[in-house]
């Protein structure tokens, strides 16, 4: 039998999974990521520790497969940022996208390139958390580090580096550093010339459906498979995660409520924003196809805030069961989930969470119930703005951590005025991956057979009356009250 595994890098934890051609993952193993503070607002993840963690779950899943697993797949979070040396060896952690200190150098920003030249040409709007920003934040302020880099590495190509020796990433990876141009499809040469940069200091750029090399031996054996495996540089993991829910061809959105939260939509050409908001991200996820949307900064960090320093003696399940109790609309408290900033420009870098209308008789499960309200709230402004593009969201598919319940799932049908069809699969991402590898083997010809035989649904929620009629009200008001709040958090910023 020939199998796929799959390796997935998320911001907190590093998840394997051995997956077969029926879409079951027949053996899993994860580990924890500890994020590294090396300086107020960083987060960093170290690189050795990193790999050493990605290697160890290889080899722990790989345990009864090494002889069958063919194909070895990767996926991994977005806005990983590395400067390497003359000998590619790193000079930094890995900046992860919760790192905050590249906010530091957006004030301005504006007076120095053209924004709207920089969205039209990369598709991603002015935010910190893009290579972009924070090439300029370590010329800016770590120019001793900035002056001994010489190559700028992304999650996928340094893991790629490290077992092949070749410096290389993917598309879905590239098209999220704001350095890569969507609409010839390779790094921007002005973007580029902005940062006194050359194309060489960064990866060659490949599909992420490509082989890329045959393991040798000793990468074999750091990672529990045997000699010549395939290794496909995959997707980024929202990416593989539209994949592995069933959105890479078909007219679902797909929403992930994770760590962070997406909402996207496949689409056959990059789509932009015609607003000067630039709300929209345009991602791209194989040659001829795009995911077409946004994201959230914060979506589950929100509740794991209020589980570590609220309430840590209860779990997830603990928590979101309370605020199943509370009425819609949480007796009128609004949560802004803002905690790392967010990428929509109407809300910007320099926002910071904020409870509203706050009262005596509001509790913990008040507190849980508006921070579920307020992330698929911020998930309307993507809709909204995807709408106004006419991308047609007539059913919403739900996957990640976040949908594992029915509150979350039946929020976002209520507010956001749609279906939503439940993903059965817990690990969405490992399945997406792993439909790369066996249409590479030939056992699936297209995408869109191995989607028919390896993705399955569950669980349907459709609006309930009364409560959409309830959220549509209080939706209008969170829009408004960002829109109020938006100037204070920059005040605000300064103050700290």
């Amino acid at each position: 039998m020939s199998l796929v595994q799959v390796v997935d890098v998320g911001t907190t934890n590093i998840k394997s999974g051995v997956v077969n051609k029926k879409g079951e993952i027949v053996a899993q193993s994860s580990q924890e990521l500890g994020l590294e503070h090396p300086e107020p607002a960083a987060a960093e993840h170290n690189p050795q520790k990193l790999f050493e963690a990605f290697c160890n779950v290889s080899r722990q899943t790989n345990k009864g497969f090494r002889s069958e697993v063919n194909y070895l797949v990767l996926t991994g979070y977005l806005f990983g940022f590395l400067p390497l040396d003359k000998d590619k060896n790193p000079l930094t952690g890995i900046i992860t996208l919760l790192d905050e200190r590249p906010k530091s150098i957006m004030e301005g920003l504006e007076e120095r390139f053209s924004l709207e030249e920089l969205y039209n040409r990369t598709g991603c709007p002015p935010l910190f958390i893009y290579s972009f920003a924070k090439i300029l934040w370590l010329k800016e302020k770590k120019p001793s580090v900035f002056d001994e880099t010489e190559y700028f590495a992304d999650l996928k190509s340094f893991l790629i580096e490290k077992l092949t020796e070749k410096f290389l990433t993917e598309l879905s990876v590239a098209s999220a550093t704001q350095l890569y141009n969507i609409h010839n499809e390779v790094w921007d040469e002005q973007v580029l010339s902005w940062l006194s940069l050359d194309k060489n200091q960064l990866p060659e750029l490949r599909a992420g459906s490509e082989k890329i090399a045959s393991l040798d031996a000793e990468v074999g054996k750091l990672l529990g498979v045997k000699e010549g495996t395939i290794l496909l540089p995959g997707l980024y993991d929202g990416g593989a995660m539209i994949l592995g829910m069933g959105g890479y061809e078909e007219d679902d959105a797909i929403c992930n409520l994770g760590t962070t939260a997406m909402l996207r939509k496949s689409s056959p050409e990059p789509v932009l924003d015609r607003s000067d908001e630039r709300r929209l991200q345009t991602y791209s996820l194989l040659p001829g196809r795009w995911a077409i949307g946004g994201s959230l900064n914060n979506a589950g960090i929100a509740l794991k805030w209020l589980r570590d320093n609220i309430t840590p003696n209860k779990s997830y399940k603990a928590i979101v069961q309370a605020a199943k109790e509370v009425e819609p609309g949480s007796e009128g408290l609004i949560f802004l989930p803002f905690l790392t900033g967010e990428r929509d420009p109407r809300i910007g870098n320099l926002s910071s969470g904020l409870f509203f209308g706050l009262k005596n008789y509001h509790s913990n499960q008040h507190l849980a119930r508006a921070i579920m309200e307020g992330v698929v709230y911020s998930l309307g402004f993507v809709l909204k703005a995807m709408e106004e593009r006419e991308i047609d969201v007539s059913k919403i598919v739900i996957g990640g951590s976040g949908s594992q319940s029915d509150l979350w799932p039946q929020l976002v049908a209520d507010i956001l005025g749609r279906p939503v069809e439940k993903s059965l699969s817990k690990d969405s991402t490992l399945i997406g991956g792993a439909m790369l590898g066996y249409r590479e083997n030939g056992d699936y010809s297209t995408l869109e057979e191995a989607t028919n035989k390896m993705v399955r649904k569950g669980k349907e929620f459709t609006p309930e009356k009364h409560n959409r009629e309830t959220y549509q009200r209080w939706q209008e008001f969170f829009y408004r009250l960002v829109s109020n709040v938006k100037p204070l958090f920059e005040e605000h910023s300064n103050l700290v």
